[in-house]
């Protein structure tokens, strides 16, 4: 007997869906997703692949994250 294939979710998340959430998200001219964090030490809004990016400021772990609601 083979081991039946996982099933699909139909439930979409996109990449960085933390980024859609968080108060620092916006999106550039090109409608590029941004990071405007001030604690993350950004100079100007960065792409949002580079700061959570491994070696990015905010991290994988979205380390900055922060929306109303998520502390209360």
């Amino acid at each position: 007997m083979t081991p039946a294939a996982p099933a699909v979710s139909w439930i979409q998340v996109p990449p960085q869906r933390g980024c859609v959430l968080c108060r620092y998200g916006a999106f550039d001219n090109t409608g590029e997703r941004t990071c405007t964090c001030p604690d993350a030490g950004l100079p100007a809004p960065t792409p949002v692949v580079l700061v959570r990016d491994a070696r990015g400021a905010c991290g994988p772990d979205a380390r900055f994250l922060d929306f109303p609601g998520l502390y209360s």
